[in-house]
């Protein structure tokens, strides 16, 4: 959240400085009443959204990967039982559309679970 209000409070800043400012009639949102934390956190929480698929929430990789909450073949550590098969293992974000990986993830958990 805070660096959602910095790149707010930036982007109004740079509203008022030429050539920018010679554009500008007023601001619609979240409107100029809008100057406390409180204000514009209720409009960033009201309007920020992703337009990416978002993916990498569960991160797969190496047994000594601190960031990592799966092993390499999908399990949860320290979970007996639960595999993961989903965007969420990425450990990156792919630079395209995230269909296809899903795919291949999928194409992958169904080699697992029958093997």
């Amino acid at each position: 959240m805070q660096v959602q209000l910095a790149g707010l409070r930036y982007a109004r800043e740079v509203m008022t400085v030429r050539p920018m400012a010679d554009t500008i009639k007023q601001e619609l949102m979240p409107g100029s009443n809008a100057v406390d934390d409180d204000a514009l956190k209720d409009h960033c929480r009201a309007t920020v959204k992703t337009n990416w698929h978002p993916c990498g929430t569960a991160r797969i990789g190496r047994v000594d990967d601190p960031m990592a909450v799966l092993t390499a073949d999908a399990k949860v550590k320290g979970i007996d039982g639960l595999l993961v098969f989903d965007a969420s293992l990425m450990p990156t974000v792919p630079h395209g559309n995230t269909n296809a990986p899903t795919m291949a993830v999928a194409d992958r958990a169904v080699d697992l679970i029958q093997s």
